[in-house]
């Protein structure tokens, strides 16, 4: 019973996340140029500063002392676009992107796919 109270307090923290995050960026879009942009081995710091808007923490676990996380952002393209990056103590080990538009964020290519 207690693991149902820890899962359902994290679903709560998660949701109170989800609209925190979504409130604080709102029309904020990650573009391909924004996704070229990042390295593996960077550091987190120097990710975040790079993108236009904070990401949402999507997961976050600790194994001994590594801690990873997974962040995401909606990005700019096809609707559901996302950039996915994973962060392995502070620093950036995976980086995924779909759906991203191949040109660079405009009022035209948002328009193209009616974004807000």
């Amino acid at each position: 019973m207690r693991n149902f109270g820890v899962t359902l307090t994290g679903a709560l923290f998660l949701c109170v996340n989800i609209a925190a995050a979504t409130a604080q960026t709102p029309n904020c879009l990650v573009s391909m140029s924004d996704f070229r942009n990042l390295w593996i081995g960077m550091t987190a710091a120097s990710a975040f500063e790079s993108l236009p808007c904070p990401g949402l923490l999507f997961s976050e676990s600790q194994a001994g002392p590594n801690v990873h996380r997974i962040y995401r952002w909606e990005g700019l393209g096809q609707p559901g676009a996302a950039v996915i990056l994973q962060f392995e103590n502070g620093q950036l080990v995976s980086k995924t992107q779909y759906g991203l538009a191949p040109w660079r964020q405009t009022t035209e290519s948002q328009e193209r796919y009616s974004l807000p």
